[in-house]
């Protein structure tokens, strides 16, 4: 690839980067991704999380919100349990 490609690329790709960046809300709470990984990587060795685990999935800003009104606690345990766990497959 020519070298003035490349820095033009690269220029484009800065813009395009300095663009989408403007829309996105710098106080979105992204704890409750964590969170749902460590539930994951539990559910997937076919192990039932602890109460603990739990707490701290559903004590995340974005899971108190869901589970205040649309959905239960139990609604995501039952779903994650089918979805993740080896033995509900």
């Amino acid at each position: 690839m020519k070298k003035g490609f490349k820095i033009f690329l690269l220029f484009i790709l800065l813009i395009a980067q300095k663009q989408f960046s403007q829309g996105i809300n710098p106080n979105f709470d992204f704890s409750g991704i964590k969170q749902f990984w460590n539930i994951v990587n539990i559910l997937e060795r076919n192990q039932e999380p602890n109460s603990s685990e739990w707490s701290k999935l559903f004590n995340t800003p974005g899971y108190k919100v869901l589970t205040s009104g649309e959905f239960s606690k139990a609604f995501f345990k039952k779903n994650f349990r089918l979805v993740f766990m080896p033995s509900k497959k």
